[in-house]
């Protein structure tokens, strides 16, 4: 333990940008002490413990037995704000994409013409490779000006992350195989009143957008924590 606390208490005091004979003046203690106490060579008393965490602002178990570094961390770039903005924007492109096919059925299924249907299904593709165009170039900025990002997620907090994207990827899949069976079922059903059975086929695109884009999103939410990924990704593309 007291090689953890030694490297903690060194991290400390390097971040308070203080040197040993500082930091030894503030516990009126000598600066061999904290040169020993950072070696692991000794181990101060409790009040100085105490009068420690309070300078530091950390918890007695982080200084004693944790690591001072990783929770310590910060997300000063605001990549975990401005990976979450590029998934949902880009996955919200995808589905106008891919909800031209269903606007398109559903028109037809209802007696619209083949020209206002064509109309409207570009209009939402259109809409959806604009939104990903300039949300794609804004994220390019964003990696053009922060190449690399320091670590900054909790081991416990990418273990959660893992937990909830197969939980997620899982149900996603199980409702992409249900659309198929609600296809296949429809022709065991009438045909929808005032409407054609291309309807059927409209929820079926509906349900299966639905799952392709929360897979989608459900990716991107996940890979974001892997920020060596990331780093090597953005330092490849400035070569």
């Amino acid at each position: 333990m007291n090689e953890t606390f030694g490297t903690n208490l060194q991290f400390y005091r390097r971040k308070m940008e203080l040197t040993q004979e500082q930091l030894a003046e503030r516990l009126d203690v000598s600066r061999q002490s904290i040169s020993k106490w950072e070696a692991g060579a000794a181990f101060p008393e409790m009040d100085k413990l105490l009068k420690m965490c309070e300078m530091f602002s950390c918890p007695l178990d982080t200084l004693l037995r944790g690591s001072a570094e990783a929770e310590s961390a910060d997300d000063e770039r605001g990549y975990d704000r401005q990976m979450r903005f590029f998934a949902f924007w880009m996955s919200g492109g995808t589905a106008l994409m891919f909800f031209s096919a269903p606007v398109l059925l559903y028109l037809l299924s209802i007696g619209q013409s083949v020209a206002l249907s064509v109309v409207a299904m570009l209009a939402f593709a259109i809409a959806g490779i604009m939104v990903m165009i300039c949300i794609g170039t804004g994220n390019d900025e964003y990696i053009r000006k922060n190449p690399v990002i320091q670590p900054f997620y909790t081991a416990d907090q990418i273990e959660k992350a893992d937990r909830r994207f197969r939980i997620a990827i899982t149900s996603l899949t199980g409702l992409m195989f249900g659309s198929g069976l609600f296809i296949v079922g429809t022709y065991a059903m009438p045909e929808p009143a005032n409407a054609s059975r291309l309807l059927y086929w409209a929820i079926f695109a509906v349900i299966l957008t639905v799952a392709l884009v929360g897979m989608q999103l459900t990716g991107m939410l996940h890979d974001r924590y892997n920020i060596e990924q990331y780093n090597k990704n953005s330092l490849a593309k400035r070569k």
